[in-house]
Parts: structure tokens; sequence; C-alpha cells
């Protein structure tokens, strides 16, 4: 699996690692959790 962030990131990463991220202060992350 990729854990990078794509420009698609719902097909690489699920919503869980992306709450993660913005968690961990990932900007990408925050902006497409909104």
């Amino acid at each position: 699996m990729n854990h990078s962030i794509t420009s698609h990131p719902c097909d690489n990463v699920s919503l869980a690692q992306l709450t993660e991220l913005a968690q961990s202060g990932n900007s990408e992350a925050q902006y497409i959790l909104g």
C-alpha cells in the first residue's frame, strides 16, 4: 500500500490514516479532511 499522499489520497490512504496525519500536523491531510 502506498502511504504517501497523492493527488487522489482516498485511493491510497484510509480516513484513519488521514486523521492520524492531520493530528500529527500534516497540513495537506488537514486540508483534505477540512
